[in-house]
């Protein structure tokens, strides 16, 4: 427009002095509407100085359940905001159900207006993007862009599983102790039976043996408490992240992971949570821990994720997980896809056979994926991901069975067996330790 307004300046130069005020005019016309234009997106841009923008996230977020993101705008000024686009970034793994990222908005003087999104988020942290406001002036010849929220990172919780078909009862006192029906040393009484040469005189029971005219004697036994130190060492390498929306290997093993801890818990039992991303691995108890083993399995940045290269099994559980572990016998259930194939099982055969030697026991976890979603796929989509997958299955295959030989227990199952198949591994071991 400028260059059109010198153009007809220049011509009014040139044209005969009856005609000459007619493009003049014109371009001082022009001029005028370009600054017109710019006083009002000045003026405009004074508004968004005052206006107050805050973004509210429903929590709290729950990998897989619908989750509404609100950017509200208020406007206590005298002057409406006209036409003002508000940009609602949000992670790229998300999935939006309802509404828009991009609206187009008028914010009126003294009220305030609500813009809204659905998504359906998946575990680990992410990074919500500041929010962003874009003005235009009436003619679409400036632009005014700012950022009117900062950066914030929310964490998204597992969903937890039920244990299905899990033929185990058990019974807990208050201090949360796990018991089997076993007699032994505990507080929760068991039965009564005769007096033997070497039991304990505080344990007769001597209404019991009253009753018998004390010719005889009788003691009480009780039930013999058990509880695991679990440990649940999850590999967040870059291949945990495969697969399709929302079925990665990284998501199935947090997923199992925390509904074992929630159990486990319930039991008694204490757990910690080892991977990389966990600056200060902790053994906790009690069901009021849960909270923090939540925590601390959803503790994963994908952004930093998707720059690691390699599981590093060894380094972590020599770095993370030895310093922290008792020297008793310990619950060790490792977590991974086993993309390195034969490789990375040697390095977990090495690393186990140590632990073992220090009177733990070591469980490895390898969700089929594959086996999984090939079954959700049809057509040739499913021939295709067939073909594309054999050459990952046949080298995972050849690492578990490395894994077997060694004596380690592996469990290969498709991600909604995993949580049952491991419980009851559990209550074996609880079982053998009674």
């Amino acid at each position: 427009m400028l260059v059109v307004a010198a153009t007809l300046v220049a011509a009014a130069f040139i044209t005969p002095a009856g005609a000459a005020p007619i493009p003049a005019a014109t371009a001082v016309f022009l001029v005028l509407l370009i600054v017109v234009s710019r006083a009002s997106l000045n003026t405009q841009v004074g508004v968004v100085g005052s206006l107050k923008v805050k973004r509210v996230i429903s929590k709290p977020l729950i990998s897989g359940k619908p989750a509404v993101v609100k950017v509200v705008l208020r406007n206590d000024s005298l002057i409406p905001l006209e036409l003002v686009e508000v940009f609602i970034p949000y992670p790229r793994v998300f999935r939006k159900v309802k509404g828009s990222s991009t609206t187009l908005t008028t914010v009126p003087p003294k009220s305030s207006v609500e813009v809204s999104l659905e998504l359906v988020p998946r575990v680990g942290e992410h990074a919500f993007e500041p929010v962003k406001l874009v003005l235009r002036d009436i003619l679409g010849l400036f632009k005014f862009e700012a950022n009117v929220t900062g950066k914030e990172v929310v964490r998204v919780l597992p969903a937890l599983e039920g244990i299905r078909a899990l033929g185990v009862t058990y019974t807990s006192r208050p201090g949360e102790l796990s018991r089997t029906r076993r007699k032994g040393h505990g507080v929760e009484f068991y039965g009564i039976r005769e007096y033997v040469p070497g039991d304990e005189y505080r344990r007769i029971e001597w209404k019991a043996s009253a009753r018998h005219g004390m010719r005889r004697l009788f003691v009480k036994e009780f039930e013999h408490e058990v509880s695991l130190n679990i440990f649940l060492v999850l590999d967040t390498s870059l291949y945990m992240l495969s697969g399709g929306w929302g079925r990665t290997p990284l998501e199935y093993s947090v997923r199992a992971a925390a509904s074992i801890a929630a159990y486990a818990l319930r039991r008694g039992d204490s757990v910690a949570v080892i991977h990389r991303f966990v600056d200060r691995p902790a053994l906790v108890r009690g069901r009021r821990s849960l909270v923090r083993v939540i925590d601390d399995v959803s503790r994963l940045p994908w952004d930093a994720i998707l720059k690691l290269p390699s599981a590093e099994l060894r380094d972590l559980v020599l770095r993370k997980l030895m310093p922290v572990l008792p020297r008793e016998r310990n619950v060790i259930i490792v977590f991974t896809i086993l993309y390195g194939g034969i490789d990375e099982a040697r390095e977990i055969v090495e690393v186990a056979s140590k632990l073992k030697a220090l009177g733990n026991t070591v469980m490895v976890i390898v969700p089929m994926v594959e086996a999984f979603e090939a079954k959700t796929l049809e057509g040739i989509e499913a021939a295709v991901y067939r073909l594309r997958s054999l050459g990952m299955l046949k080298s995972k295959m050849e690492g578990v069975k490395l894994l077997l030989r060694h004596g380690i227990p592996t469990v290969t199952a498709l991600p909604s067996e995993i949580t049952d198949i491991v419980v009851a591994r559990l209550e074996s071991i609880r079982s053998s330790m009674a």
